[in-house]
């Protein structure tokens, strides 16, 4: 097994720390695979570890009944990250322990404070829960104990019910309670209809691009307040929020709040983890809409009169509008950072790619800060080595397949059937539909090259992707297979296919020498066909030119004879010559059987007559039949290619 670094990154961030005892469940994100080799190591070690999730019952530790779930998503390459999500089933504190037995704490190591990496079955994996220090009221211990080496975090205040996600995040913006000297009083439902407020917020700046995650304030209750509350993010125009809500936060019930002011934090699930990029944002705490808010009953916010230092402001909803204020609120917001590095993720192919056929080539490719960014996707496919190859890409702009290169002409993109699908925010998958019309029988390896806007860029090899073969024998070759494996012959079609491929390059170049052939064939052909219709046609001219002197010479129009006598009209040549034109078949004829006579006398009549018409018929029957030969040879050999070749 090859080293795969793995950091398994175990910050939280949500405010909880949560497993049971039972065991956690697994489960993916959302069409994110799990690296090739990372549920086989988990598999052997996860039984060296376990995950401890416990609540304090005002006496002591008590293991939780909740179900735990752990989802793993993956970010970057080698880098796991690691979500743990249950629902609180009692009010008050909770902690986590995860501790990893003694039989494999001689493979641990120590890194600092936050980190320790274990090196075991040729794979090395990092815990590092460095991000998570910061998230307010978040209690951080470790050591080894009788040899078992463990760290616990510990949470206060978790609201009963509660729907926990502790996610990897770092902080986004905050202005601390360490800040706090006064405190918002928000009074009426929201909307507010009235002159109390029912929504107070903060402008804050995303420096890059994140997921958002949490909010946090810092809040108690005055008397006793009911409802669900929410943390709502908005777009900011002029230190107020404008626009739509971006994201929702998970229900928060405001009769969980004490007496005393306490960072609370509001989970962003799901959908509304609002994208955020480099820019200006408001975070508002929101009251409830239905429940017990009044002037007896209601929340209060913390916040920073005296001197506030935040580069945002503070603002509030009163009376159907927002306004805006000169304090800060004390808050945090947390996120994941988003990655602008494309990865990619998969490559999958047709297992075999048959010679004028399409086939398909789909990868898959993913950019944390939004597929928005990606620039555009190459495949180039290669066969024998580099000897031969082809670049096809995708380009984001203007959504077009096109072929990059084709140095050995073997490829024909297709353009119409090629397309790509949009998975989610952060996937694209590009299908390539190709046919290859050349190159050696045998594997292909296919480089799957990912660029971004930001022209980062991600290359990875998929060695034998897939099988090129000038003749696709399947499905007709598994049957031929699996008969003949009856009789213990097995991979029968591997070696004819193996055959067919050795002789497909002297196949080929045979058909190229025929069609070579027959082309100096018919350029012989041409070349007698020409000789002939010159000769008859330089024959016909003379006898025309001859004509045409003699003409000249007998109407006294030659140049030799210039003023001459006309003879053709002298001698009135015109009515001779139509006479003799008249009589000349019959002259012919006549001449004929005359000949036939004389010849008669020493053959005899009937063999005369026979004799010629049977050399008549010969002469006729031999032009006849060295045309119909020379025609039968070329349908032939042209009849014997196309069968070749189908």
């Amino acid at each position: 097994m090859k080293k795969l670094g793995l950091i398994l990154v175990l910050m939280l961030l949500v405010g909880l720390v949560p497993t049971v005892y039972a065991g956690p469940v697994d489960a993916y994100g959302v069409g994110d695979p799990t690296p090739v080799d990372w549920p086989g190591f988990w598999a052997k070690f996860k039984q060296y570890a376990d995950w401890g999730l416990e609540w304090f019952d005002g006496a002591q530790w008590v293991a939780a009944n909740e179900d735990l779930t752990v989802i793993r998503d993956y970010p970057e390459p080698n880098h796991v990250k690691v979500t743990l999500v249950f629902d609180a089933s009692h009010a008050g504190n909770y902690r986590l322990t995860f501790a990893i037995d003694k039989a494999v704490r001689n493979y641990v190591t120590k890194l600092d404070q936050y980190q320790y990496s274990i090196d075991y079955d040729n794979m090395s994996i990092t815990f590092d829960w460095s991000d998570a220090i910061a998230i307010p009221g978040l209690v951080f211990t470790h050591g080894v104990l009788n040899d078992v080496f463990w760290f616990r975090m510990r949470r206060d205040n978790v609201p009963l019910g509660a729907h926990v996600e502790i996610d990897p995040s770092v902080v986004i913006d905050s202005y601390p309670e360490g800040n706090y000297n006064d405190s918002y009083s928000v009074k009426d439902l929201h909307p507010s209809d009235s002159g109390d407020y029912s929504s107070v917020g903060q402008v804050f700046t995303s420096g890059t691009k994140h997921r958002l995650e949490v909010a946090t304030f810092y809040l108690l209750k005055t008397g006793s307040p009911t409802g669900n509350a929410h943390a709502v993010i908005y777009a900011e125009a002029a230190g107020k929020p404008t626009g739509a809500a971006l994201g929702t936060s998970d229900a928060f019930d405001v009769s969980t709040l004490t007496g005393g002011m306490v960072l609370y934090n509001f989970t962003f699930s799901g959908a509304e983890r609002a994208r955020l990029v480099a820019d200006d944002y408001c975070i508002v705490f929101e009251n409830p809409q239905a429940g017990t808010i009044d002037g007896s009953n209601y929340v209060r916010i913390g916040m920073d009169t005296s001197g506030p230092s935040h580069s945002g402001n503070a603002n509030y909803y009163q009376n159907g509008f927002w306004y805006t204020s000169a304090y800060d609120l004390v808050f945090y917001v947390y996120g994941t950072v988003l990655s602008q590095t494309p990865e990619n993720i998969a490559v999958d192919s047709d297992a075999t790619f048959s010679r004028n056929v399409d086939g398909w080539v789909n990868v898959t490719v993913q950019i944390n800060a939004g597929v928005v960014e990606l620039k555009t996707v190459d495949i180039q496919v290669n066969t024998t080595l580099d000897a031969q190859n082809f670049t096809l890409r995708w380009t984001q702009a203007t959504n077009i397949f096109s072929e990059l290169s084709d140095p050995s002409n073997i490829c024909t993109l297709n353009t119409t059937r090629s397309t790509r699908i949009n998975l989610n925010a952060t996937r694209d998958q590009i299908c390539f539909c190709f046919a290859m019309t050349g190159g050696a029988d045998g594997d292909c390896d296919v480089e799957l090259t990912a660029i971004s806007d930001t022209d980062q860029t991600d290359v990875d090899l998929y060695a034998a992707e897939f099988t090129y073969q000038t003749i696709g024998w399947n499905p007709i070759g598994d049957l031929i297979d699996s008969a003949f494996s009856q009789f213990g012959i097995l991979e029968y079609m591997t070696q004819a296919t193996a055959f067919v491929a050795a002789i497909g390059a002297h196949f080929v170049d045979s058909l190229v020498n025929l069609a070579v052939l027959i082309n100096l064939q018919f350029q012989v052909i041409w070349q007698v066909w020409g000789w002939a219709t010159g000769w008859f046609t330089r024959m016909i001219t003379a006898v025309l030119d001859f004509g045409n002197q003699l003409h000249m010479i007998l109407n006294g129009t030659h140049p030799l004879l210039a003023g001459a006598v006309d003879l053709w009209t002298y001698f009135n040549f015109a009515s001779v010559g139509q006479a003799v034109f008249d009589v000349a078949p019959l002259f012919f004829s006549l001449y004929w059987i005359d000949s036939m006579g004389k010849r008669a006398r020493t053959q005899g009549s009937l063999q005369v007559l026979y004799g010629d018409l049977s050399a008549f018929a010969n002469v006729f029957a031999y032009f006849m039949g060295a045309f119909s030969t020379l025609i039968g040879f070329i349908e032939g050999k042209i009849s014997w290619l196309l069968n070749a070749l189908t």
